[in-house]
């Protein structure tokens, strides 16, 4: 009880602290003395889970960047942080498979891109990740958004290692030839295959489409689109 009349000395002054009340004053045993002092069970969870898929997701983020840098990309990486944590807390580990079918950019998904469908493979035994697309006789297999592009391409990339160590995030990437809006009068198809050699962590297969301008990528980014095929993990 608070000490209304005459304070007495201080028990202990390593042990003890001196409180100052409208009431008077008392000597009071510090925390964490008389109960352990700790941060709330749940807080503390909390805490760790953000910490490991904010920093993970920084590496995916990372990693992704040579072909995400000009995307409108605006609260994509908040996403790909949530998607994480989601994941962390149903499995109660770290899976990457939650990306699975993100586009980067939410305005510019890529089926709004594509003017028809695609097929990709992963051959498991052989180490391959395949895509395959037509390509028709003129008008092109993306969008054209104006006049002044003149042609479109398609990449595959692969992004796979350790989201949970600082470098652990390798890239590789296929790109295809240049497709020219007018065609060429025949009708074709984009075959492209991307080799890798399995080993432990985990791993991001993409696709990127975008449109050229003067040789260049087209300015706007609605012309280009990037998303998250699969995603999985080599033991």
């Amino acid at each position: 009880m608070p000490i209304r009349d005459k304070l007495p000395p201080c028990p202990d002054p390593e042990r003890y602290t001196l409180v100052k009340t409208s009431e008077g004053q008392f000597w009071r045993l510090k925390r964490g003395l008389k109960k352990p002092a700790i941060l709330n069970s749940r807080l503390q969870e909390n805490s760790e889970l953000i910490k490991k898929t904010s920093t993970a997701g920084s590496r995916i983020y990372g990693a992704l960047q040579p072909f995400a840098d000009d995307l409108a990309r605006h609260r994509i990486f908040n996403k790909i942080i949530t998607l994480l944590r989601g994941g962390l807390k149903r499995n109660g580990h770290l899976n990457v498979a939650v990306l699975r079918g993100l586009d980067l950019q939410k305005d510019y998904p890529l089926r709004k891109l594509l003017r028809g469908g695609f097929q990709w493979h992963h051959d498991k035994e052989k180490h391959i990740f395949g895509f395959r697309i037509d390509i028709p006789e003129r008008g092109g297999a993306i969008l054209r958004q104006n006049k002044i592009m003149s042609a479109y391409r398609f990449i595959i990339i692969l992004v796979h290692g350790n989201p949970d160590e600082e470098g652990g995030m390798k890239l590789k990437s296929v790109v295809s030839k240049d497709y020219r809006f007018e065609g060429d009068g025949t009708a074709g198809e984009c075959l492209l295959e991307l080799s890798y050699t399995p080993e432990p962590g985990q791993w991001l297969f993409c696709l990127r489409a975008e449109c050229l301008q003067e040789g260049k990528v087209a300015p706007h980014p609605k012309s280009r689109a990037l998303q998250v095929l699969d995603g999985g993990q080599w033991e």
